[in-house]
């Protein structure tokens, strides 16, 4: 049963019009059932969509511990080939997670070789971090 459940919820965040049905749900299991999706969280996490709030409220109730020991090696397969969208939503995600992980991913932004990803950290250092200006 177990099985199925996850397999159902896995399948209803790639479906958008299904996905915040499978958001909501998560948002109010326990943890265990949140970290096996948790890569696909983060998938979701590092594109905008109407959802993207909801994903990341789902991913900072995860305990802090887990999240600093295992949540890179599922962001950088996803920065392998992204845009400054996906390193940009990323650094918003970290921003609400922990401040060294995020100034860690502002020095990968830095050292970029796309200009729109090294500008992710031009304005995270000239302007007050979680502002909106």
């Amino acid at each position: 049963m177990l099985r199925t459940w996850i397999a159902l919820i896995d399948r209803a965040l790639g479906i958008p019009h299904e996905r915040g049905t499978a958001l909501r749900v998560l948002a109010i299991s326990v943890e265990s059932k949140v970290l096996g999706h948790m890569s696909r969280l983060v998938a979701l996490a590092a594109v905008g969509h109407s959802d993207i709030a909801l994903v990341r409220s789902i991913i900072v109730s995860v305990r802090k511990d887990w999240l600093l020991a295992n949540i890179e090696p599922l962001v950088v397969p996803l920065l392998d080939q992204g845009t400054g969208e996906e390193y940009r939503r990323i650094a918003e995600l970290y921003e609400q997670i922990d401040p060294v992980l995020l100034q860690s991913h502002l020095a990968r932004c830095a050292a970029h070789h796309d200009e729109e990803v090294r500008e992710i950290a031009y304005d995270y250092t000239t302007s007050p971090v979680g502002s909106d200006a």
